[in-house]
């Protein structure tokens, strides 16, 4: 009854079988056109069982109430109302303190929260919202990790094993079910990213061609980190300079310097639109 009942209550939860049926639809008619590999179809199948396994209390029908669940809602719910009041991007939260505001969303990146938050401007339930969320990241989790921990083990079975490890780590699962930490379990998409990004630079061959696109993987992952989740990225940075600092001989290689300034250079370009002003209210307010 109570199953029943969240069902009539949450009109999206029927999206998803639809959507799984449209995912196998969409495989089946790549694979007569491109013919995919019966081991890339047990892979795709399995990423897929891996992400439904770390979301299915997501599919409960309601928001757990964690321990930062309010702050993270009133984000959400706070782009939604400076989108509306005409804000782009939204730098001052309008739902917090009673309408007073709050800086939030220049001190914490909120890139990602535009996808609830959008939701909400389709009508989309905030509660709902929320869920989808959760989901949408522990897909990307998932695909994401894989995608980098096959090519650095050259090995689809053993990227898969460690894509598993990844996604149903006790931390992980705790984040999102236990302590809402959606900041936190957002940045978490990344750091495969920034792990592959540093294990091309310092392991690709300098010689090749395609060395000069190694910093790329480092770039997403640094980028995303910067725009969830701030205090991950200050202690990715301090793994970033220890191994910088334990490859020292490879990294004052020039070409692989390079890459890693590249690197750099690039995240800074196309985070400054929001540095920038976390920099100068962090320099010139007093900020607590």
């Amino acid at each position: 009854g109570v199953a029943h009942a969240g069902q009539e209550r949450f009109g999206w939860k029927p999206v998803f079988p639809g959507g799984g049926v449209n995912a196998c639809l969409f495989v089946r008619c790549y694979h007569k056109k491109h013919k995919v590999s019966l081991s890339s179809k047990y892979v795709f199948a399995g990423l897929a069982a891996i992400a439904l396994m770390t979301s299915y209390p997501l599919f409960a029908g309601y928001a757990f109430k964690g321990h930062d669940f309010d702050f993270h809602i009133v984000r959400i719910e706070g782009i939604k109302d400076g989108l509306l009041a005409g804000q782009f991007p939204v730098r001052i939260n309008p739902d917090f303190y009673y309408g007073y505001g709050y800086a939030n969303s220049i001190m914490y990146g909120e890139l990602l929260l535009y996808i609830p938050a959008l939701l909400r401007l389709a009508g989309v339930s905030l509660s709902d919202a929320f869920l989808i969320y959760g989901i949408l990241v522990n897909i990307l989790t998932v695909f994401g990790a894989y995608w980098c921990f096959s090519r650095m083990l050259q090995d689809k079975m053993t990227g898969s094993i460690v894509t598993f490890l990844y996604a149903m780590a006790p931390y992980r699962i705790m984040d999102i079910y236990l302590r809402t930490a959606v900041g936190e379990y957002s940045a978490m998409i990344f750091l495969p990213f920034l792990a592959y990004g540093l294990y091309r630079i310092y392991t690709d061959d300098v010689e090749d061609k395609a060395f000069r696109y190694s910093f790329v993987p480092l770039t997403i992952g640094l980028s995303g980190i910067i725009q969830t989740h701030v205090l991950t990225g200050e202690m990715a940075a301090v793994f970033i300079i220890l191994t910088c600092l334990v490859m020292i001989r490879r990294t004052f290689c020039r070409k692989r310097f390079w890459e890693l300034a590249k690197s750099v250079l690039v995240t800074l370009l196309l985070n400054a639109w929001f540095i920038v002003p976390f920099a100068d209210y962090y320099m010139t307010q007093d900020i607590k």
